[in-house]
């Protein structure tokens, strides 16, 4: 790979390809309309707080013939930029982005390459966090880049911005579970150059923007704080936000940002039922807003939303999410006051003070003893079940019941062989099984279109069968799993696996 095409990856039609001076092409025109700015530096030390002594750049074809020089550079391109009077880059705001192209993560540590590949992997069987495009690597540390397919582009009311930092805070949050990264770090600023010397990894795919942005909405609801927040049960005096949704007509039916009429409705709904409001009063109020929205939503759906709910599965509407609904629909920001807010906590006993452990404690016995058992390279502990069960402080039957639980939430694979003194029975953690098959994958750089293909072969050795057609159904999840988790790109979805006739 050469530089060149790492810069054109990421930036794509944001800046012209040629320069408007001093062009060593002629015959050429630009097509880019109202192209944008990048700014760049030739050291981390040009980047101070006295400001950015920096170049400001126009096209591809000048940031390339400069690459050799560049430490730093503004991946995401800004409307404009200018020199101030000291000859120092300005106007590299947040509030003069034209467009964001990629998300950028700054990793501190200088990890070696297969560490962070293999913590990288982790993150994403976890949390389904997508892999980088690419390693640029620091003199101390790594930036990884995650160039979107299609870029997220500002308006007049910075909606895209909103979205973006909400994005970067997903992946910051998800991946500092695995490595050391800067909480810090923003969607916009000065990043490590690419070039062909300090590019470690590159794939030439790249991230569907709407399938990450979903990912992000996902794990914002998923992951709340260890300590639930709900809104106070002060019935007295409704919260602003409350008023404010509804009193909105324009919501609409669909939003690719998850702001839509049936979210909005189920908000308000999740509000009226953590404040102890009966179903019926919150039916009223909510039948009153639905009906006075510019496009209402029918009948059978709204009883539906409403009902969901009241389930109990949900104890009160997310922070973020009332933002984003209301920040959609009105075009203004909106900070929700933490006075309607409170938190309380739930106590238990210390374990050793209880006579008998909780049952989700022999759970976690029992996977705190395979992660300190197994890896990657030892995936199974093997023996017979009354072998192992001598390693648990638990009754054959809670035992038999635990890992039941643990296979049935795919946190586990177990199978058996033979019967009773002669059987034999192996347990992994499913995370190191798919972690296995990742690793492999990317140590043998495998393209994603042979994803399918690549992982048939290997299955037997990981499994430890002879052939394909010795798999079990759990086996056969797992596979289906990974082989999910792979493909996001259409040439695999209609593809069959060999060794089984389930339709990926």
């Amino acid at each position: 790979m050469h530089t060149s095409q790492y810069i054109e990856f990421i930036m794509k039609n944001s800046i012209n390809q040629y320069a408007v001076k001093n062009s060593k092409v002629t015959h050429i025109k630009n097509t880019v309309a109202r192209p944008g700015k990048v700014a760049a530096t030739f050291s981390k030390e040009d980047l101070s707080n006295y400001g950015v002594n920096g170049v400001i750049y126009g096209s591809i074809e000048k940031l390339v013939e400069s690459s050799r020089y560049i430490t730093h550079w503004t991946p995401n391109p800004y409307r404009y930029l200018k020199y101030d009077d000291n000859k120092r880059v300005t106007k590299h705001t947040k509030d003069n982005i034209k467009q964001i192209n990629t998300f950028v993560i700054d990793i501190d540590t200088d990890y070696s390459q297969e560490h962070l590949t293999q913590s990288l992997i982790s993150a994403h069987i976890d949390n389904g966090v997508p892999f980088p495009n690419m390693y640029v690597k620091s003199p101390n540390g790594w930036h990884l880049y995650y160039v979107l397919d299609n870029p997220l582009y500002m308006n007049r009311e910075k909606r895209s911005l909103f979205v973006a930092e909400k994005v970067q805070r997903s992946i910051l949050s998800a991946l500092n579970n695995y490595i050391d990264i800067d909480i810090h770090c923003v969607p916009f600023g000065f990043y490590r150059f690419p070039t062909v010397d300090t590019v470690k990894h590159f794939t030439n795919e790249y991230i569907s923007k709407d399938e990450l942005i979903n990912w992000s909405m996902s794990y914002s609801e998923k992951n709340k704080p260890a300590l639930e927040v709900v809104y106070s049960r002060n019935k007295s005096e409704r919260p602003e936000w409350v008023s404010t949704l509804l009193n909105l007509k324009n919501i609409k039916p669909k939003n690719g940002y998850r702001a839509c009429r049936n979210n909005t409705i189920f908000t308000l709904a999740l509000y009226f039922y953590s404040a102890d409001e009966s179903y019926e009063k919150t039916f009223n109020i909510l039948d009153e807003f639905n009906s006075a929205l510019n496009i209402p939503l029918n009948v059978s759906e709204f009883k539906g939303i409403i009902q969901s709910a009241f389930s109990g599965k949900y104890k009160a509407p997310n922070k973020d999410h009332i933002q984003n609904i209301i920040e959609t629909w009105t075009n203004e920001e909106h900070e929700i006051s933490a006075n309607y807010f409170k938190t309380f906590y739930k106590h238990k006993k210390k374990r050793t003070d209880r006579v008998r452990s909780h049952y989700e404690e022999r759970i976690q016995d029992v996977v705190n003893y395979l992660e300190e058992h197994t890896d990657t390279e030892s995936l199974y502990i093997e023996g017979t079940i009354s072998n192992i069960l001598a390693e648990f402080n638990m009754p054959k039957s809670t035992f038999y019941d635990v890992l039941n639980t643990l296979q049935n939430d795919n946190i586990i694979y177990k199978k058996t062989e033979g019967k009773g003194r002669y059987s034999k029975t192996r347990i992994a953690l499913s995370k190191n099984i798919l972690m296995k098959f990742y690793i492999l994958i990317q140590k043998n750089k495998v393209k994603q279109a042979n994803y399918v293909a690549y992982v048939e072969s290997i299955v037997p050795a990981i499994f430890e069968v002879k052939d394909n057609s010795e798999l079990d159904v759990m086996a056969l999840k797992l596979i289906t799993k990974l082989i999910k988790k792979l493909d996001n790109i259409q040439q695999i979805q209609d593809k069959t696996i060999a060794y089984n006739s389930l339709i990926i």
